[in-house]
């Protein structure tokens, strides 16, 4: 059973009003901006109270009840049981890079930097998506390729450099982001490679099982750390952990679906690309960070570095867009 199967037949009345296939497209597109743009800024608070590890676990053992809900557990179970055993193996191996390793790094490189930082920091991604693609994927990189790394490297620097009016100097925080960027990249070529074919919410959960059972086995060498880490969770950040699961990533998810089966794909395009404006604006605003012009000036190089390969690569179409839009929600969520 494909997504548009799964959501095909949820309502399209709202308070007796009949919506259209597009309104409903660009409403559920305004509301995968808003609860993408609070995933940082939710990650930054839950850091201060649960370690990495524990915040891996909990968000992908929350995550995980509400993808059942929204989706259905027999279909999307269904779809797990009859994989064949060839994409198992990969689909393991995004959930180690990706479900695991990434969001350990992010999640400890986010209590020692900005929200903010963390955003820009975390584009690297993009970056090295293109590099591994190129040696592990043999895709070749011709000059559009090579001008948009350039640009996302100059933002990147720029942000380093605080817009080049300070040396060159990268605290722990933001080494352990770039290398999150690096796992996630790293996830994204296996997927790109064996698993494009399958639905964004099977990859999600077949990454949080291999999360789930990770982090246990990690338990297991301080289960008194973490369990009291657990217990000791303020029950003030509950709706912020909730909110995590559900807005930052399950919602995310299911409003991408709707979006991107009822809007044109270069819309979807240019908003995945765009969303750092509206994650750098919540973050701003719900955790009193301020935004210095460098952190703007890199921000908008490493947009226009994303947006040159979406818009004027030649080679590009839209199913090559919505390969591109799923493997990006594939882990963002």
């Amino acid at each position: 059973m494909n997504t548009q199967q799964l959501i095909g037949s949820r309502t399209t009345k709202i308070s007796g009003f009949a919506l259209s296939s597009e309104a409903i497209g660009w409403i559920t597109l305004i509301f995968m901006i808003i609860s993408s743009a609070t995933y940082s800024a939710f990650a930054k608070v839950l850091t201060g109270a649960l370690s990495p590890l524990s915040l891996v676990f909990l968000s992908e053992v929350l995550t995980t009840f509400f993808i059942f809900i929204s989706f259905g557990i027999m279909p999307i179970l269904g779809e797990l049981r009859v994989l064949p055993v060839r994409k198992y193996f990969p689909l393991i191996a995004v959930g180690i890079f990706n479900s695991v390793i990434a969001p350990f790094l992010l999640f400890y490189g986010l209590h020692r930097s900005s929200a903010v930082s963390a955003i820009l920091y975390g584009n690297t991604e993009m970056l090295f998506l293109l590099l591994f693609a190129a040696v592990l994927l043999r895709e070749k990189l011709d000059r559009l390729h090579v001008l948009s790394v350039l640009l996302i490297i100059i933002g990147l620097v720029s942000v380093a450099l605080h817009g080049f009016t300070s040396f060159f100097s990268l605290q722990i925080g933001d080494i352990a982001l770039i290398v999150s960027g690096i796992s996630f990249a790293i996830g994204d070529v296996i997927f790109r490679k064996y698993l494009i074919d399958l639905n964004v919410h099977t990859i999600v959960l077949g990454r949080s099982f291999v999360a789930i059972i990770g982090c246990t086995i990690a338990a297991t060498f301080a289960p008194a750390f973490v369990v009291a880490q657990i217990v000791a969770f303020p029950i003030t950040l509950l709706p912020i952990l909730v909110g995590f699961a559900l807005i930052s990533r399950t919602i995310n998810l299911f409003c991408f679906y709707e979006a991107l089966e009822k809007l044109p794909v270069a819309v979807m395009s240019l908003t995945s690309n765009i969303s750092i404006v509206s994650s750098i604006l919540f973050s701003s605003w719900f955790l009193n960070e301020s935004i210095h012009g460098f952190q703007i000036i890199g921000g908008l190089f490493i947009i226009a570095g994303a947006l040159l390969i979406e818009f004027f690569d030649t080679r590009t179409n839209d199913h090559h867009r919505v390969a591109h839009l799923k493997q990006k929600m594939s882990h963002r969520t």
